[in-house]
């Protein structure tokens, strides 16, 4: 049954995140053009501005429904007129909301890829070779090699971690104002309670991150002192290190850690409070 709602929840869900893919799409190759345009004069003056608004009004219109997709997902699409049906399905409560975090990363994931993917298209064109993306992985993994196993997989968990803090927090504080305690002005009442517990959170875990780097990182002092040297370098053959060199900090990752544990803990305190209130104070008719 999870699957079935998994299925319902995407389908309902592309009319916000679909555009976001199309929108993205759009702006790289608007940018590329832009960038790689040979025109001159008034032409260039007149349409490259224009262009370039229609970047920026791109870019808003991401941003916004990204958001307003996440607040259908977690919020409107529970409490709406569609509300009784989803909750006398023969599903548990627990069930409702894994559909819902499923859907939630998965869209995550696709919009992370295609914006990959957008930039490797970008990076292509500009440049006409495939050796800035050669460059762009070597780099990627003499950076990655600083780090143990461990470590890296305590950044991917905070990284997991913060997204579900995300997505808890609106569950949560939907679960509460649509219970039997609160009866009017509910979206406003959401709203501002999500800014609270979001506001303690952030509070709460704030004082650990003064305190936190990942790694230390020193410059070669001649290329400091003299940067023309960098033309004379490959990084391919001569190494990163030449430039360059890492040394992780695994005091900021225990630290890291310790900040995603307590943000799990909230996770699942709210994923249980959630419940709850769904299963014990709920008002479904407005």
């Amino acid at each position: 049954m999870v699957g079935k709602l998994i299925k319902n929840e995407f389908i309902d869900s592309r009319k916000h995140f679909g555009p976001v893919v199309l929108m993205t799409l759009t702006i790289t190759l608007i940018l590329t053009f832009v960038v790689n345009s040979t025109f001159q004069g008034s032409a260039s003056a007149f349409i490259i501005p224009i262009l370039m608004l229609i970047i920026m009004g791109l870019s808003v219109a991401i941003v916004v429904l990204w958001i307003g997709g996440l607040i259908k997902l977690l919020y409107r699409s529970i409490y709406n007129q569609n509300a009784y049906r989803l909750f006398t399905m023969p599903v548990k409560t627990w069930e409702i909301i894994v559909s819902k975090l499923v859907v939630y990363f998965l869209w995550s994931f696709i919009i992370g890829v295609v914006s990959m993917i957008s930039l490797v298209f970008f990076v292509v064109v500009t440049w006409g070779s495939f050796e800035i993306i050669e460059v762009a992985q070597n780099l990627i993994a003499y950076v990655l090699q600083t780090f143990t196993a461990p470590q890296l997989g305590i950044f991917l968990l905070s990284t997991l971690v913060d997204g579900l803090l995300t997505a808890f927090t609106l569950l949560f504080v939907g679960s509460i104002i649509h219970s039997s305690f609160v009866q009017n002005h509910r979206g406003i009442l959401t709203f501002v309670g999500y800014l609270v517990i979001t506001s303690i959170i952030t509070r709460i875990t704030a004082g650990f991150f003064s305190n936190m780097s990942f790694a230390d990182i020193s410059f070669n002092e001649l290329i400091l002192m003299n940067p023309d040297l960098l033309s004379n370098l490959n990084p391919l053959v001569d190494g990163w290190d030449q430039i360059f060199v890492l040394v992780s900090n695994p005091s900021g990752f225990k630290i890291l850690a310790q900040i995603t544990l307590l943000e799990a803990l909230f996770c699942g305190l709210m994923f249980m409070g959630t419940i709850w209130f769904w299963e014990n104070k709920m008002e479904i008719i407005e």
